[in-house]
């Protein structure tokens, strides 16, 4: 009986143990990663150049990590991305031309990591585990190419699959804040073992010598394999528990300091990081016979930059810093074919802004308007027709997305915004704005375009186009640098 309430007493200390443990050992993070797709196996006949090519495309997520031991840990993740299939067809006889997919996917990854310090807070990370992949549901039937000529060129997809795991591998680097926050950057790769999809390309043509008639087919299949290089943030989940605690028994309120002392830590350099969500707009045109369809359709991508500035002691800031998000142009079909339809293509900005900041509530709260210019790159897209499963049961056929860039690689701009600045500590500040920004240039940087059938007969093409002008709302914290005496 001894030995029962000996062991009954040792489970419940080593249970209470462990849930006063389990909020520091506990972090939540956000990632977000660029993908491009591995692994790729061209097979079947080849009179012709059947070449696939590198795509990339974005990737975000959740994830919570359990630190096992200080060297030791496991993370679990959720994140959705997709995996684009793209391939240049070009037959010897005829100039080429690129198609392909983007099915969308969600993942759920279990890994187990090691890392070693480098350097103070820098750390050398490994971690190896398995991913479960679930795809929409998606397929196309066989149907004509576009942009093939005089030859009869017919493309198809295959959806082997719809769920698989893979194995996953990551190194990379962390870099840890003495708050026990922690910033990361991994390079991982993702392998499956068995064929997902499979996209196939058949040619029939006629010649002038025998046999006068050819017939070639040929296909390229994936098993999943991916790479990814991606940025994360996680912070102790205890945090929020303190923060509760906190809100539950608040402390006793120090005596005020000197406006003086308060004003003059804001005053001088800062830096500070902003996460926004991008709302770029389009121009989108239908033309029929007698009438014609006009729409501004928008999509929302997100983007995070890192500013430094200056602010002087009348309140005058001078900011730079450098955003990287996506750009994006869209066709808004709802009402036509029940769909829409968005590209998003990689984006570097470097923006320089002028800001006032305006007390509110005794310096605590200040309204700052902005008004600045920008100059971006945008990653060249290659002419590329995407296919769209058909609507099988309705009258719609043959649809057909096509995207093109129109060399508009740089563009400068000009922004105005609003935002609301509030200190939250000795040296930092919060804040939630609203930025609009509009390109010099009336040229657009890209085109996108839906080709469809309404009961068999070709409709007017959706032709839309975009050159950056977007609305962003915005959340931002930025630190003065320390002084000496302060």
């Amino acid at each position: 009986m001894k030995r029962i309430l000996f062991l009954v007493a040792a489970a419940l200390s080593f249970s209470a143990n462990a849930q006063t443990q389990f909020p520091e050992k506990l972090s939540i993070g956000l990632q977000a990663g660029r993908t491009t797709a591995r692994g790729l196996q061209v097979e079947g006949q080849q009179p012709n150049t059947l070449e696939p090519i590198r795509t990339h495309d974005l990737s975000k997520g959740v994830f919570l990590q359990y630190e096992l031991t200080e060297n030791f840990y496991a993370r679990s993740s959720f994140k959705k991305a997709a995996l684009s299939l793209e391939h240049n067809y070009q037959p010897s006889f005829y100039e080429g031309y690129t198609y392909g997919i983007g099915p969308d996917n969600k993942q759920l990854e279990l890994s187990a990591g090691y890392r070693k310090k480098i350097y103070k807070g820098l750390r050398f990370t490994s971690s190896l585990g398995a991913t479960f992949i679930d795809f929409e549901r998606w397929n196309l039937p066989v149907q004509k190419a576009s942009k093939a000529g005089p030859y009869d060129v017919t493309v198809s997809v295959d959806q082997v699959k719809e769920r698989s795991v893979l194995l996953n591998g990551a190194i990379g680097l962390e870099y840890k804040t003495r708050r026990d926050n922690a910033f990361l950057l991994e390079l991982a790769y993702y392998k499956g073992f068995s064929t997902l999809w499979q996209f196939d390309f058949q040619m029939d043509a006629e010649i002038d010598e025998a046999p006068y008639q050819i017939h070639y087919e040929s296909s390229l299949k994936t098993k999943g394999d991916y790479l990814e290089l991606r940025l994360g943030y996680r912070m102790p989940l205890q945090k929020f528990v303190n923060l509760y605690s906190a809100i539950k028994n608040p402390k006793p309120k120090p005596d005020p300091e000197p406006d003086y002392m308060q004003q003059s830590r804001f005053n001088g350099k800062y830096w500070g990081l902003e996460i926004g969500g991008q709302n770029f707009y389009s121009n989108q045109v239908q033309e029929f016979p007698d009438h014609t369809l006009r729409m501004k359709p928008s999509h929302v991508t997100p983007s995070l930059t890192y500013f430094q500035g200056y602010q002087f002691k009348n309140r005058l800031m001078l900011e730079g810093g450098l955003r990287l998000g996506a750009s994006s142009v869209s066709v808004d079909a709802i009402e036509t074919l029940g769909l829409g339809s968005s590209w998003s293509l990689l984006m570097l900005t470097a923006p320089v802004s002028v800001k006032y900041a305006l007390p509110l509530l005794k310096d605590k709260i200040h309204l700052v308007p902005e008004t600045g210019f920008w100059m971006s790159y945008i990653h060249k897209v290659a002419e590329t027709d995407y296919y769209g499963s058909p609507n099988t049961s309705g009258p719609y056929s043959n649809i057909i997305s096509h995207l093109k860039g129109l060399g508009q690689d740089y563009n400068i701009g000009y922004h105005g915004g609003l935002s609301l600045l509030g200190r939250v500590g000795k040296h930092s500040e919060l804040g939630i704005g609203y930025r609009f920004s509009d390109n010099f240039s009336n040229k657009p940087f890209a085109l996108h375009e839906i080709a469809y059938d309404y009961n068999g007969v070709p409709q007017p093409t959706i032709v839309s186009t975009a050159r950056l002008q977007n609305a962003a709302v915005t959340i931002s914290y930025r630190k003065f640098f320390r002084k000496n005496n302060l």
